[in-house]
This record gives structure tokens, C-alpha cells and sequence, in this order.
């Protein structure tokens, strides 16, 4: 074939025509693509190896009081009242209730994330155009400073927040609740496929129920500043002119698999064992590891087909997720980028 298109290119007729012009335009893409791969791009300052700096004095496993904050937070674009917003509200009349809209999160993290040293962390909420990896972001910001409960906006409360913690579980020793989301650990590829799951078991972060200055969501905010610059450095890009990010690299990077895999992390570090989806697969009532209580499946995503997940109605339930509200973009790629 080499040399057919070589004696082709050296006659004349339809396939000099035709291969010379194809020839043209493999040597300039070849050009474009290195003119990509040489160009200097920004990389934030310090966001490789972040480290948050904010509340530095906390110690690593212990957060500093052992009263849970009676709050409910919650974040959406604009101001939004409705039946599930409400429904936190009506159970919990003694807990305060804020929603920030996209504005007052970006000034939030401006006002309490100030110091110096978390400029790499103001840099790259900021820096991002992704609604969704904000949205990651700006409730870990919270959960760490204010502590608390955070839940999405699609989501509808089932039970008073003050009836969540098992009794038998002393409160002052469980500082961080979260809850099991995907638990198929036997699901084919065909099921994975056809359910979009990135992994065969992951915690969902769609609420989450904690103490200030836990030192698992510091580690998570740490992670997902130094993942989104990983990507931005290995795509070449600044956050901010960057392409939009796959599902599963929004997953990886901020989402729950991020979040399961900083529990994991954090978990296996204050037990001095392994930890890891083992140990919180088959749930059928709470379990506490470390100062984690994980929940079983029905308690934050009750209805589900999948996981053994029971009705709304079940006594485990504690909140639904409606998913009516997405800040998921339509497309989760930039085609004319893939194009390029």
C-alpha cells in the first residue's frame, strides 16, 4: 500500500489529486497537535500538593466539639422554595435553614477561606465553569467549617434529623454519617452499563450529615482541589478554559467516587487496618467504624432498583432523592475540542 500511494503521489491523475491535499492536512493537524502539546498553559500555584490550611489547629481524628450542629444547608442557582425544601424544614422546625444560591457560595468561599495559604483552593472553585464540580465542592467548604446536614435540593426529608442517630450509638463518639448509594458487587458490565455506575459500590454524597472540621471532609477537599488541577495539567488547559469534564471524571474528581474513596482512605488511617467497600457491603442496619456511621442503602436512597434498596415507607428511610433538579450538563463534552 506504501508504495502504491507513493507511485500515486509521483504520477498523476486522481491519486495525486487526491492523496497531496490528504497529505497537506495530516501535516498541519500534525502541527496544531504539536503546537498543543508545546504551549505553555497556567497551572494554579500550589494546588498540586494542597493542603488545607483553614482551622490548621484542628487535630486529625477528633473534631473540636461533640455537639452536632443543628443546621440544614443546602445550594441551587437561584433562591428555590418547594415541597422538598420545605419538607426539611417541617421536620426539623428547631434546626436554622440556609439555602445559598450560586452567588453567595462563591462569596462564601471567599469570606471563609481567606487565608493566604488556601488561595490554591479560592483559585480553583473559582477557576471552574463546571456547575456540578462547584456544586462538589461548595458543600464540603461548608460541611467542614459549619458542620451539619447537607442535601441536595431534589432530595425529600422521611424523618426528623433528630431521630437518624441509632440509640445505641453514644453521639458524642459518631462524628460523620454518611450512606451507602451503589452496593452490586456481583454486577455484570452489561448492568453497569445500563444503571451509567462508574463502580460496583460507591457512598453517595448527595446528603451528608457532620460534625465541623471533620478531618475525612478535609481530606476530600484536599483531593478534589489536587485532582481537577491533575486533569487540567494532563489535558494541557487551564480550569477555566479546560473542556467540559466526562461523567466519570466529574465521578472521580469531586464526586462520589471521590468521596468513597476519601472515607476509605481516612477510615483505614485512624483504625490502623484496611478499610474498604468490604466492610460496608450488605448493610442492613447502621455501622460504625472509626467515628463514621455508615447507613445502609434505604436510609439516604430509598426506592432505588438496584442494591437491595427498600421502599420510602420502610423504617430505615431517611431522606429521598428525587432527582428532579440536575446541574449536570446535557453535554458532557466539548465535541469541538474532541474534534481538535
Amino acid at each position: 500500500l506504501f508504495h502504491r500511494a507513493r507511485a500515486c503521489m509521483s504520477g498523476s491523475g486522481l491519486g495525486r489529486r487526491f492523496l497531496t491535499p490528504l497529505a497537506f492536512l495530516f501535516a498541519l493537524y500534525g502541527v496544531l497537535l504539536l503546537i498543543r502539546m508545546t504551549k505553555p498553559f497556567p497551572i494554579i500555584p500550589g494546588a498540586k500538593d494542597f493542603t488545607l490550611h483553614s482551622f490548621v489547629d484542628d487535630t486529625p481524628s477528633s473534631p473540636p466539639s461533640s455537639l452536632w450542629p443543628r443546621s440544614i444547608w443546602q445550594t441551587w442557582k437561584e433562591d428555590l422554595v418547594d415541597e422538598r425544601t420545605l419538607s426539611w424544614r417541617d421536620l426539623n422546625p428547631d434546626y436554622n435553614y440556609t439555602l445559598l444560591t450560586d452567588d453567595e457560595g462563591d462569596d462564601y468561599v471567599d469570606i471563609h477561606f481567606a487565608r493566604e495559604e488556601d488561595t490554591p483552593l479560592r483559585d480553583t472553585y473559582h477557576s471552574t465553569n463546571d456547575p456540578v464540580i462547584k456544586a462538589d465542592l461548595l458543600r464540603y467548604l461548608i460541611l467542614y467549617r459549619e458542620g451539619g446536614l447537607y442535601s441536595d435540593v431534589d432530595t425529600l426529608a422521611l424523618r426528623p434529623i433528630d431521630t437518624w442517630l441509632p440509640p445505641e450509638y453514644d453521639p458524642s463518639l459518631v462524628n460523620l454519617v454518611v450512606g451507602v448509594e451503589v452496593d452490586e458487587p456481583n454486577a455484570s458490565n452489561k448492568e453497569m452499563r445500563m444503571w451509567q455506575w462508574a463502580s460496583r459500590f460507591q457512598l453517595c454524597q448527595w446528603t451528608i450529615y457532620s460534625k465541623p472540621r471533620h478531618a475525612a471532609i478535609k481530606l476530600i477537599i484536599e483531593q478534589s482541589v489536587r485532582n481537577l488541577n491533575q486533569i487540567a495539567e494532563r489535558e494541557r488547559s487551564s480550569l477555566h478554559d479546560m473542556r467540559s469534564l466526562t461523567r466519570i471524571e466529574v465521578l472521580t474528581a469531586t464526586g462520589p467516587l471521590a468521596f468513597t474513596s476519601a472515607i476509605e482512605q481516612y477510615l483505614t488511617h485512624i483504625t490502623g487496618r484496611h478499610v474498604d467497600w468490604r466492610d460496608m457491603t450488605g448493610l442492613q442496619s447502621p455501622k460504625l467504624i472509626g467515628d463514621v456511621l455508615v447507613m445502609p442503602v434505604t436510609a439516604f436512597a430509598p426506592g432505588q432498583r438496584h442494591s437491595g434498596s427498600g421502599l420510602t415507607s420502610d423504617p430505615q428511610a431517611l431522606s429521598f432523592h428525587v432527582f428532579g433538579f440536575s446541574k449536570w450538563s446535557a453535554k458532557r463534552a466539548n465535541w469541538s475540542w474532541w474534534i481538535f
